[in-house]
C-alpha cells in the first residue's frame, strides 16, 4: 500500500524540479534576452537604410555604403547626426549593399543568436 504513494510522490518531486529548472533557465536568460532586442531593432533600421540608399542611388549588391550615406535615411528615432548606439557596447559594421548589418557582439546567424538580424 505504501509503494504506490511513494511512487507517486517521486513523480510528483520529478515534475516539480523540472519546471523549476525550465523557471530558473528562463529567468537566467531574460535580461540577454531583454538587451539583445534593441540592438536586434537597431540592425533592422540600418538594413533598411542601406537598401533604400542603394535603391535610390541605383548601387549594385557588392556597393559598401559609409554612415554619411546611411545616416539621413535612418528611422526618426535617431538624429541624422548620431551613429546609432548599441545598448551593450557594441559597433555596427554596415557590409555590402547585400549583406546584412551585423554588431560587433554579435553573430551573423538570424537563429536568435545575440545581436544578429
Amino acid at each position: 500500500m505504501k509503494k504506490p504513494i511513494i511512487i507517486i510522490a517521486v513523480v510528483v518531486l520529478s515534475v516539480a524540479a523540472v519546471v523549476a529548472f525550465i523557471a530558473v533557465r528562463h529567468a537566467i536568460n531574460a535580461p540577454f534576452v531583454a538587451s539583445r532586442q534593441p540592438c536586434i531593432n537597431n540592425l533592422r533600421q540600418i538594413d533598411g537604410a542601406k537598401q533604400q540608399w542603394a535603391l535610390e542611388y541605383q548601387k549594385s549588391s557588392s556597393d559598401v555604403p559609409t554612415w554619411n550615406d546611411v545616416l539621413p535615411l535612418l528611422g526618426r528615432g535617431l538624429l541624422q547626426t548620431n551613429l546609432p548606439i548599441c545598448p551593450n557596447g557594441g559597433t555596427y559594421i554596415l557590409g555590402r549593399v547585400d549583406e546584412e548589418p551585423r554588431c560587433s557582439l554579435g553573430h551573423t546567424n538570424i537563429d536568435g543568436t545575440l545581436h544578429a538580424l
